[in-house]
């Protein structure tokens, strides 16, 4: 990825539309530490569908240059997909500032981490039948997942000690039951589109 670029959903950038960018927040009551960027282009994936979010991409496109920090890092694009029966290999952790419980919970106001397993496409299946294999990839269970206002967030493998993202999060349980998996776009189906946006 760029160091002016930023990969969300299409559902996360379209909120965004007239709205910069704060870079290394934690804490949304202060902002300290966060550097505010202007969004000068959404770029949208060219086949979303709303119906089964499939294709739920969109790079946002900064004025200027991210600088790296202790706060702000640059993830990388996976070289390739997660293979079936493997998913038990990856370190992976998702963050947000969603709901921290259910439909009626609060919304973070710190930045939460969880640390959440990746799971194979045949048990999302077994409670998601609308998972598309090639787009989508899921995470969770374990007390663990994601919630409304996660989407567009990162889910994050350390893979031969380095960040690799591998999702951007999409959708999920509408009451955030940790029971049924969170659901990612699967970044690396849209490596090639990535790149032929960010020359």
């Amino acid at each position: 990825m760029e160091e002016n670029t930023d990969l969300k959903m299409e559902k996360a950038s379209r909120s965004q539309e007239k709205q910069d960018e704060n870079e290394g927040a934690h804490n949304l009551k202060t902002l300290h530490g966060s550097t505010t960027i202007k969004v000068e282009k959404i770029i949208r994936h060219p086949h979303y569908k709303k119906k089964g979010w499939v294709n739920d991409v969109a790079l946002i496109q900064l004025a200027t240059a991210i600088n790296p920090s202790q706060k702000v890092k640059i993830i990388s694009l996976p070289n390739d997909p997660i293979q079936e029966g493997q998913e038990g290999n990856y370190d992976c952790h998702t963050t947000g500032w969603g709901r921290t419980r259910g439909k009626k919970g609060s919304q973070a106001i710190v930045l939460q981490e969880v640390k959440i397993p990746i799971v194979g496409h045949k048990d999302c299946q077994r409670k998601w039948a609308m998972v598309h294999e090639n787009e989508m990839i899921c995470a969770g269970g374990n007390n663990a997942g994601t919630c409304r206002g996660d989407s567009g967030g990162p889910l994050a493998c350390i893979e031969g000690g380095k960040w690799i993202l591998r999702g951007v999060t999409s959708w999920g349980h509408k009451k955030c039951r940790t029971d049924f998996f969170s659901v990612y776009a699967r970044v690396s189906t849209y490596v090639d589109w990535i790149k032929s946006k960010t020359k």
